[in-house]
């Protein structure tokens, strides 16, 4: 999740009255049997720009 305030992006998702936030809420109470914390593997939001060298 990217958010300027995390913790309040947080907040605002766990009270949400969204039906589909109340669905999912439901489904991670049924199905989960624990949290295992997520890694970020690719960062799609990346402003850097990659060097090509045969360009140059």
């Amino acid at each position: 999740m990217r958010a300027v305030d995390l913790n309040k992006a947080q907040q605002i998702a766990k009270t949400s009255s969204f039906e589909i936030d109340q669905v999912h809420q439901q489904f991670k109470r049924d199905c989960w049997e624990k949290v295992i914390p997520a890694r970020l593997l690719v960062d799609l939001n990346n402003n850097e720009q990659p060097r090509n060298p045969t360009v140059e």
